[in-house]
C-alpha cells in the first residue's frame, strides 16, 4: 500500500537505496542491457550502480530528464563521452520498467 501504510512491517516508500531487493532489481537489470550490442547501456548502468553503491538514493531516475542531467554531469567529468540521447532513453524505459515510475 502507498501513502504511508505499512507494507509486510516495512513504510513503503519511492526510494530507490543500496538495499538487498534494489541490488537484485540492478542485477537483473543489468543481465537484460547484456543482450544489447551496444556497450553504452552498460557503461551508464555502472554509473548508476557506482552511486548507488557510494549511497545515494537514485529515485530520481525515474525521471528521464534527471538521467540526462546525470549523464550530463558525467560527461563533464570526461565519462560517458559516447552515450546519446537515445541510449539515455532506452535505458530509462528499462529502469522504468523493472522500478516503476
Amino acid at each position: 500500500m502507498k501513502n504511508g501504510h505499512m507494507i509486510l512491517g516495512q513504510r513503503w516508500t519511492n526510494a530507490i537505496r543500496n538495499e538487498a531487493g534494489t541490488s537484485t532489481k540492478m542485477f537483473n537489470l543489468s543481465k537484460k542491457i547484456v543482450e544489447f550490442p551496444d556497450n553504452n547501456l552498460q557503461e551508464i548502468h555502472s554509473a548508476l550502480y557506482g552511486l548507488l553503491r557510494a549511497g545515494y538514493d537514485i529515485s530520481n531516475m525515474r525521471d528521464v530528464e534527471e538521467l540526462a542531467k546525470y549523464v550530463d554531469v558525467k560527461k563533464s567529468h570526461g565519462k560517458l563521452l559516447d552515450v546519446t540521447r537515445d541510449d539515455i532513453e532506452l535505458y530509462h524505459r528499462l529502469f522504468v520498467a523493472r522500478f516503476g515510475k
